[in-house]
């Protein structure tokens, strides 16, 4: 008998242990966790609706848990529009951004009018047939591309890795210039 509770009692005691492992909520938190807290998406994201008076420069940056690509406008803060797409409506002889999907932003702004080419404003955006900024390295990016300017506005085709989450927001200055920011997570 006392062998039979003995062998009860371990029994009970190891579903216990069992049980509490398994059930144990913050075990369960920890799997949950997004990458670097991201809970953006890749759902299309539109912000503001004003539009700028001109598109200035534009860079891109690496950061720890996403790729970044800014770009700098003269006026107030711009509307932004991104979405995943099939393929980037581009100009005439322009390539479709290289990449596993391809994200098409469009910024509601014109060019910057040849008078606008002072000693203190030099426009840096590059707007070949091809790449415009170098990505390699970047662990999303793969292409940033000149999509040309419609009458909806500028349109970029950024190439990246694969269908990741993103977030789009402007920043305001500095002085009377705006700033977009589309970011793209390194994985989901």
């Amino acid at each position: 008998m006392r062998a039979l509770r003995r062998t009860m009692t371990l029994v009970m005691a190891f579903v216990a242990l069992v049980g509490v492992t398994t059930l144990n909520p913050s075990s369960a938190v920890a799997t949950s966790w997004p990458f670097c807290g991201i809970w953006w998406g890749s759902q299309p994201k539109s912000v503001g609706s004003a539009r700028a008076d001109f598109l200035m420069e534009g860079r891109v940056g690496r950061h720890a848990c996403y790729d970044r690509l800014v770009f700098e406008l003269y006026g107030p803060a711009a509307g932004v529009d991104a979405r995943y797409v099939r393929r980037v409506p581009v100009a005439r002889g322009v390539r479709q951004p290289q990449g596993g999907a391809r994200l098409l932003v469009r910024i509601p702004t014109s060019l910057p009018p040849a008078s606008a080419f002072d000693g203190e404003v030099q426009a840096n955006v590059p707007m070949g047939r091809w790449s415009m900024y170098d990505v390699r390295g970047f662990r999303t990016f793969r292409d940033v591309t000149w999509g040309g300017v419609y009458e909806d506005g500028v349109r970029i085709g950024l190439g990246v890795r694969a269908r990741l989450p993103f977030r789009v927001f402007v920043l305001d200055g500095p002085g009377q210039r705006s700033r977009v920011v589309i970011d793209v997570a390194h994985r989901w």
